[in-house]
């Protein structure tokens, strides 16, 4: 571990909305500030994360503000659907 020499790869994260306690809106975050917009755990776990191995990382939430059901048709809706659909 801690070894930077590999290639930087760049990972989209793709969380639900509601992903409390793990992940909430910083109350303090606005864009000209220097604060983080999320906090709590899956944050400080992704800024670990990099830099230790390099990567970059955005933290995207979920279009559909949940985890996904499935609906009658098959199709998924929420991150589920997203990830499924390889949603940007």
């Amino acid at each position: 571990m801690g070894n930077k020499s590999h290639k930087c790869q760049h990972v989209t994260v793709l969380v639900a909305n509601n992903a409390e306690p793990h992940l909430m809106l910083n109350p303090d975050y606005n864009k000209n500030n220097r604060r983080p917009r999320y906090i709590v755990f899956i944050p400080d776990l992704l800024r670990e994360i990099s830099e230790l191995t390099g990567i970059k990382y955005v933290i995207n939430p979920s279009r559909g503000n949940s985890f996904g059901y499935k609906q009658s048709d098959g199709t998924w809706d929420g991150m589920i659907g997203e990830l499924i659909r390889q949603v940007n």
